[in-house]
């Protein structure tokens, strides 16, 4: 049949996916059959009544069309209305300004564990900076709680 695999624990996903494609192959000839029994009926005139292999349209899909629909409509009818898709509404999630601020436009800075313990809030001069996640906030408003002793 194929090549011989020991019964280890290592090898289960071997042995799974043999399974699931002897399963589809199963699958796939129970089909055939189905397809050709259809036809021959077909052939000899017989009433046959809807093919149960035919896949048909998900409800889900038919729904999101719907909403999609829908929320072009309204755009559309606040544009008529208000002369604004939007009727209106004004919001930071509206604005292109916004949207442009989440570009990275290149003046970011890197730093390194090294460069970040020089802020740390001793030097009153310098601000005083904390890492979270990858993401460096100046805290420096906070020193008396983010600072030595806070």
């Amino acid at each position: 049949m194929g090549r011989m695999v020991p019964e280890k624990k290592a090898n289960k996903p071997y042995f799974v996916y043999q399974d699931h494609k002897r399963k589809q192959a199963e699958e796939a000839a129970a089909k055939a059959q189905r397809q050709r029994i259809r036809a021959e009926k077909v052939a000899c005139g017989e009433e046959v009544g809807p093919d149960p292999d035919e896949e048909r349209p998900s409800a889900a899909g038919g729904l999101l069309k719907v909403l999609v629909l829908a929320l072009l409509m309204a755009l559309y009818a606040g544009y008529f209305v208000m002369g604004d898709p939007f009727w209106g509404y004004e919001n930071k999630w509206l604005t292109a300004r916004h949207w442009a601020s989440l570009i990275p436009d290149g003046t970011q800075k890197m730093y390194t564990e090294s460069m970040l313990a020089k802020y740390d809030g001793t030097d009153p001069e310098k601000p005083l900076l904390l890492a979270l996640d990858g993401i460096v906030y100046d805290v420096s408003e906070g020193r008396r709680t983010y600072g030595p002793g806070g």
